[in-house]
């Protein structure tokens, strides 16, 4: 466990050194300052224009660091040549896989974090505390979203090329958050099998509470939200023990 936790610390200090981390940080309170201040003839409710482009720029952001950092770290340890000591301490396989995905998610989880915490200070002066459970319930989502997203890109690492892997997460976040009902619609013209494709795949959308948050609905049950955390765990289990057969099969 401590070998783990080492390799995780290491890597999520490598995000903290990056210039496009405080670059987008900068941007968001510029947007937010602006956004904060912005009147439209005199109409109400403009902090739902705030919140919805507030918080669509976090979720954005995230992922943008998220997914290019996650790809490099496997790739990088076989292209520098490092994976070779590491393995010979010995450390298991699998523990670089776990290090790897732990340190990933530290850093994009901290990003987040940052992001979330800004654009809620900004968010909550606006409109008051009245939805705070709401913002502590779209920011475990978008948690959970992450952990399942970090894993994926691991797993595309091992037997692709970085950019492969990169252009595959953000095609496969994207079409699932944004075209799912349309995939649904298409995959139920092949009986049974296409059913099973499409559970089978990765539903980012699952995690999406942004429009509970803009138009002031209620709080997701507990129970559905038990069922994604649920989700969240074994699907992140099944992408990670993928990834170490495929690892442990490779050859370096």
């Amino acid at each position: 466990m401590k070998t783990i936790l080492i390799i995780a610390n290491n890597v999520a200090r490598e995000i903290f050194r990056k210039k496009d981390f405080y670059v987008l940080v900068a941007l968001l309170i510029a947007l937010m300052c602006y956004l904060v201040n912005i009147t439209f003839f005199d109409i109400g409710r403009m902090h739902r224009f705030l919140i919805e482009v507030g918080l669509s720029m976090v979720f954005l952001f995230s992922i943008i660091l998220s997914i290019p950092f996650a790809a490099k770290l496997m790739i990088d340890e076989s292209k520098n040549k490092t994976i070779y000591p590491l393995l010979a301490k010995p450390i298991h396989r699998f523990h670089v896989i776990l290090g790897k995905f732990l340190g990933s998610l530290y850093a994009s989880i901290g990003c987040f974090t940052i992001l979330f915490t800004l654009f809620s200070a900004f968010s909550l002066y606006k409109q008051g505390l009245s939805s705070l459970t709401m913002y502590m319930q779209v920011y475990s989502c978008g948690a959970l979203m992450l952990i399942m997203l970090n894993a994926l890109v691991i797993c595309l690492s091992i037997f692709c090329t970085y950019s492969t892997s990169v252009t595959l997460g953000f095609a496969i976040f994207f079409l699932m958050s944004w075209f799912s009902a349309s995939l649904r619609s298409s995959f139920e013209n092949i009986p049974f099998l296409g059913t099973v494709i499409y559970y089978l795949l990765p539903h980012f959308e699952f995690f999406d509470l942004r429009h509970r948050l803009i138009h002031n609905w209620e709080l997701l049950p507990v129970s559905i939200f038990a069922f994604l955390i649920i989700y969240c765990c074994i699907y992140t289990g099944l992408l990670l023990l993928a990834s170490y057969e495929i690892f442990k099969k490779k050859w370096l």
